[in-house]
């Protein structure tokens, strides 16, 4: 089954946290292919100092990539060791990438289209009076994204649903 959404396939502002040892490595790849610290910066567009932060934190894609092409790592190759996803300032999920075509997938981008929605900025947005449905969305993006939601409740028990923005980009991907 081919995939429909790979690390590749994800917007450069998509920010990455890969598992420890492999971010070292990495890193330690491209300091050895520039010699010295200054010069891996400029070539990657970041301080020093977010270069040490790279290590234990969030990477951005296009930093990855830049990262990549001075490496023998591949993208495919790194895409198996990610722990967490997110866009720039919002809620981290885990995933696994790829993304496969699924019932479950097809039933969240299904619902997303019917009754939600997915802002400018990729946050999901569900609503209905319907509280099945409420949960079943709900138990959807737990089963496929393990993400955090926010439930609300309005006038006239009317239900809605956030999801973090990152999963509003893998929907828009997969859908």
């Amino acid at each position: 089954m081919e995939p429909l959404v790979r690390l590749g396939d994800l917007q450069d502002k998509v920010l990455i946290k890969l598992e420890d040892n492999l971010t070292k490595v990495l890193l330690k790849s491209v300091f050895n292919r520039f010699n010295n610290v200054v010069e891996t910066g400029k070539y990657l567009g970041c301080s020093v100092g977010s270069l040490y932060l790279y290590k234990k934190n969030f990477i951005p894609l296009s930093t990855l990539r830049k990262m990549l092409d001075k490496s023998s790592f591949s993208l495919e190759h790194v895409e198996k060791s990610i722990k967490y996803i997110k866009l720039r300032n919002g809620i981290p999920i885990k995933i696994k990438l790829p993304l496969y075509p699924s019932s479950m997938l097809a039933a969240l981008v299904a619902h997303s289209l019917g009754d939600g929605s997915i802002n400018i900025s990729g946050q999901v947005h569900y609503t209905n009076k319907n509280s099945e449905l409420i949960d079943n969305f709900i138990s959807l993006a737990q089963k496929v994204f393990k993400c955090p939601y926010t439930k609300t409740v309005r006038k006239g028990n009317q239900k809605d649903v956030y999801l973090p923005a990152i999963v509003g980009e893998l929907l828009c991907l997969s859908g």
